[in-house]
């Protein structure tokens, strides 16, 4: 859950038609301090869209070796022993 709301917050900032992205822009481009090298929106794309990218993946692989199956998992098959929460858990899998 935490990587599917870190992916799209990470979407919304390498958009770009994102408003970030264009507010970012042209902040920076209107700052007193300049970055060295910085022309405006494709040099923040060049940077952002490569690093979220890179950023998401990292997430993702995180999250697949994150945890045990279910089937592996003791403690959750203690918690099925419990017919309420066997009941709740089977209603929760209709769902989807």
């Amino acid at each position: 859950m935490a990587a599917a709301s870190i992916s799209s917050q990470m979407g919304i900032i390498a958009s770009p038609v994102s408003v970030a992205v264009v507010s970012l822009t042209a902040l920076l481009l209107n700052s007193n301090h300049k970055l060295a090298g910085f022309d405006g929106y494709i040099n923040l794309l060049q940077i952002t869209i490569p690093s979220t990218l890179f950023g998401v993946l990292c997430v993702g692989i995180f999250s697949w070796f994150r945890g045990k199956d279910l089937d592996k998992d003791k403690k959750f098959q203690n918690k099925l022993k419990n017919e309420e929460f066997k009941t709740m858990f089977m209603e929760i899998l209709k769902l989807y």
